[in-house]
């Protein structure tokens, strides 16, 4: 049989939304009512808010990486795609488990369109995370994720997802923290999610 494509979510998006909506955040002005009640902040323009949202991509996408993975599945030839998040000027890269189980080749896209091979390092089913590694050239600078503090966070804070849903590499889409500490209907012994409308598609 010929090969297929299957597309995986990452959820990393919700580092990189935490880290958008940290810096949208800065943006907002207080104010205080007739009665000194400080009420909730609002946009100072939405030529700002739309400058920030640009500059938090620009800036957020040097450190996602769009994953090919090469392997078979129940005898079967298969390919998947996904994302992963840069952790180290190393090389290492966090990604999901089930983009690279089986895998037999990875391969590792930048948004500038370098391509690099990658190795699996270590996996976790029970959290689905994996951590593979490039081996980064002499010279060759990457640039590791900045994260923030998932506690910090709050419902209605501004979220962006990237990622490559359905193969589109470094897709950016926006939304808001909709809730926190949700537990997701998988399998997984890790339960603390935040959740965002911010659109996601498999493999972003």
């Amino acid at each position: 049989m010929g090969a297929t494509t299957k597309y995986f979510l990452v959820p990393m998006f919700l580092i990189l939304g935490i880290s958008g909506g940290i810096a949208v955040g800065r943006l907002m002005e207080s104010r205080e009512s007739d009665s000194g009640t400080q009420l909730p902040s609002v946009p100072v323009s939405a030529a700002a808010l739309q400058d920030t949202f640009a500059a938090t991509a620009d800036f957020a996408m040097k450190s996602v990486v769009h994953i090919s993975a090469t392997g078979s599945r129940y005898g079967h030839s298969a390919d998947s795609v996904g994302s992963g998040v840069v952790l180290s000027q190393e090389g290492h890269i966090i990604t999901n488990n089930h983009v690279v189980e089986n895998s037999g080749a990875l391969r590792v896209r930048f948004v500038d369109g370098r391509e690099m091979v990658a190795n699996i390092l270590g996996t976790d089913p029970e959290t689905d995370l994996a951590v593979i590694k490039i081996d980064v050239p002499e010279g060759v600078r990457i640039f590791p994720a900045v994260f923030g503090d998932s506690d910090r966070s709050r419902v209605g804070d501004w979220a962006l997802a990237i990622g490559s849903p359905f193969g589109y590499n470094h897709t950016v889409t926006v939304g808001v923290v909709s809730a926190k500490h949700r537990q997701a209907q998988m399998d997984l012994a890790y339960q603390d999610f935040i959740q965002t409308d911010a659109a996601i598609n498999p493999g972003n």
